[in-house]
This record gives structure tokens, C-alpha cells and sequence, in this order.
């Protein structure tokens, strides 16, 4: 499990993709993640 300081690293390093629309995912979740295609980014939290 990521400790404290890297999290905000990643959320610093994801910040540029703050607004973008979602065009391609793979991977496994235990949501249908399909279902997040051609959405828009909000914001990151940690």
C-alpha cells in the first residue's frame, strides 16, 4: 500500500490530465470499467 508522500507525488504527476476525456482503459477492476469510456476527468483526490 502507497504511504503518504508518494500519493501526492502521483496526484501531482496526474494533474494533467485534470479535464481530458477518458478514450482508451484497460485493465481489472471490480467495476465494469467500460463504463467510464468518453467520460471527462474531475479532479484527482488523495
Amino acid at each position: 500500500m502507497p504511504e503518504g508522500p508518494s500519493i501526492v507525488i502521483l496526484k501531482e504527476e496526474l494533474a494533467a490530465f485534470k479535464n481530458k476525456q477518458i478514450i482508451e482503459l484497460s485493465g481489472n477492476a471490480k467495476i465494469e470499467i467500460q463504463r467510464l469510456a468518453n467520460l471527462k476527468i474531475k479532479e484527482f483526490k488523495s
